[in-house]
């Protein structure tokens, strides 16, 4: 029976000593991205194919342009979308993949900076290449030692390690991840106010008449009115709720939205953390927040639903 504790740990070990020797070419392609204001290319044929596409959409979720381009269809006209000075990064184990060479010549024709991935440091990819990532000749886990496994494992962790120093070089930061991702848990966590308030939402001067606000409030589908001074300066805030509290002293023709309107209202900002922001809603017991700027400026409107709709339903 297979002693898969050993066979892990010896992996593991294998892992460890391709990735340390060929550290400081993985640094040096990281550093060439970095400093490249185009376009990255991620290529490969088979199992190398697939780590390349995930290679290229990994590096492009945490700020570099990336691509993945089949080397067969790239000889039959995707080759176009490569222009000069593109960086190509292309895998290949053995580094004599028939489809690899042949769009490593077209590409040597357009002076394209090559990265080559391989176990091969003397293979004609290897040769052809600008910098030569040799990971070694690497001996599979599966037990015929043929199917790619363990190598394909390596160019996985070389092809990570390149985005995330490429990454970290290029300033890319926590903000930046979160625009790429607004819908991923650490999007949401890094929403500010700004990217999800309303900002079609209806604004009154305090000496409009209750009948138009309520007019106002139906036609915008909001559950408020915010109560602005002639500088936009937030003053109050108008909601059913007042209008129930005070609907058996006033005349819904004549009262204007001054006379019942919530003064100093709970405000938020707009560069406030939604996720921060989202237990006041608990807290303060309302449906909805008038967004205000530095300065107390009427900007926009945050309601509850507005966050349901990301995906925010935690608001203790």
């Amino acid at each position: 029976m297979t002693d898969i504790n050993k066979i892990i740990s010896n992996q593991c070990k294998i892992i460890e000593s391709s990735l340390l020797n060929s550290s400081q070419q993985i640094l040096a392609t990281a550093e060439l991205i970095s400093k490249n204001k185009n376009k990255l290319f991620f290529c490969g044929m088979g199992k190398a194919g697939l780590i390349a596409q995930k290679s290229a959409a990994t590096t492009s979720s945490i700020g570099i342009p990336s691509f993945y381009i089949h080397p067969s269809e790239a000889l039959h006209g995707d080759i176009g979308s490569i222009e000069k000075d593109d960086i190509c990064i292309l895998f290949s184990n053995s580094g004599e993949t028939d489809e690899i060479l042949l769009f490593v010549n077209n590409l040597r024709k357009n002076n394209n900076p090559i990265i080559a991935i391989t176990g091969n440091s003397n293979s004609s990819l290897a040769l052809a290449a600008t910098i030569t990532i040799d990971i070694g000749k690497i001996e599979e886990i599966c037990h015929l030692k043929m199917a790619p496994t363990t190598s394909t494992t390596i160019m996985m962790m070389v092809g990570d390690l390149i985005a995330t120093q490429a990454s970290q070089l290029k300033g890319f930061d926590l903000d930046d991840y979160a625009k790429n991702h607004p819908l991923g848990s650490i999007g949401k966590k890094m929403l500010k106010v700004k990217d999800i308030m309303r900002t079609d939402f209806p604004r009154m001067s305090k000496s409009t008449p209750i009948k138009d606000a309520l007019l106002l409030i139906t036609k915008k589908n909001t559950g408020s009115v915010s109560i602005i001074d002639e500088n936009n300066e937030l003053l109050g805030i108008f909601t059913d709720g007042d209008l129930r509290r005070h609907f058996d002293k006033i005349s819904i023709a004549s009262t204007t939205i001054g006379d019942v309107m919530t003064s100093t209202p709970k405000s938020i900002g707009q560069n406030e953390k939604v996720i921060d922001v989202a237990h006041k809603f608990t807290l303060y017991h309302c449906d909805e927040f008038p967004v205000v700027d530095e300065n107390n400026k009427s900007i926009g409107l945050l309601d509850i639903q507005d966050l349901v709709e990301i995906g925010i339903t935690n608001l203790k």
